[in-house]
């Protein structure tokens, strides 16, 4: 797959992302709408903070989002959003790890995600 079709792929992923992201506190979409600025802007920046500890770190990077406390939803709806939170960033935590670009902490959060996916928690 090319640079270029990955950044689509992931553009379309992050859209997906902001949305479901709305309203929950800490701005973890502030992040997400930054990195669409940057697609579009400077894909070098882009591919830099995708790969950072602000989306693969730990607690207050975007990863850490799928552990955020449910803002009010119905437990059943905010069970099916996380989980998909959760698949997106596996989704863009293979990619870059395909493509060679690995923050440290990608692995681990793929891994926690699918098992955590997997068991229904």
């Amino acid at each position: 797959m090319s640079v270029a079709s990955d950044a689509a792929r992931v553009q379309v992923d992050l859209q997906r992302l902001e949305r479901l992201l709305d309203g929950i506190e800490g701005g973890p979409g502030a992040l997400v709408h930054r990195l669409l600025q940057l697609a579009s802007q400077d894909e070098a920046a882009f591919w830099k903070l995708l790969d950072s500890s602000d989306v693969w770190g730990g607690a207050g990077s975007l990863a850490s989002a799928a552990l955020a406390p449910n803002p009010g939803h119905p437990d059943a709806q905010w069970r099916d959003r996380v989980r998909e939170i959760r698949e997106i960033l596996m989704d863009i935590g293979a990619m870059l790890m395909a493509s060679g670009r690995a923050h440290p902490g990608i692995s681990s959060w793929v891994l926690a995600f699918s098992n955590w996916n997997r068991g229904e928690i």
